[in-house]
């Protein structure tokens, strides 16, 4: 599982790299299937991590805590879009929103 993590990290790296940096709509359909991709591992592996690390009286509010995770991470990245909120929701800085991940990989 953790060699799984240390793919996916790069993965997330790699992908949001591409996304910083991207020119067309092309390059950008690329990075956000790449990023989906790296979503879509993250969010069926943490749990199986999660269960195997957590002692069996903690697991089900330690689960809890990972689904809870999912609606907070989209209404941040909500919030970090939203031009009322964020700094970097403007047509010049929108590319620098996808170091976040970059940040937390």
């Amino acid at each position: 599982v953790k060699v799984v993590f240390l793919v996916n990290n790069i993965l997330v790296f790699a992908s949001s790299a591409f996304l910083m940096l991207c020119a067309e709509w092309q390059e950008l359909c690329i990075g956000r299937v790449l990023l989906g991709l790296s979503v879509g591992l993250s969010s069926s592996i943490s749990p199986l991590y999660l269960a195997e690390i957590t002692p069996p009286s903690l697991r089900s509010v330690i689960g809890n805590c990972h689904r809870l995770g999912i609606p907070i991470g989209i209404v941040a990245s909500q919030l970090l879009t939203t031009p009322e909120v964020s700094p970097l929701a403007t047509v010049q800085l929108w590319q620098y929103i996808f170091l976040l991940p970059i940040c937390f990989s």
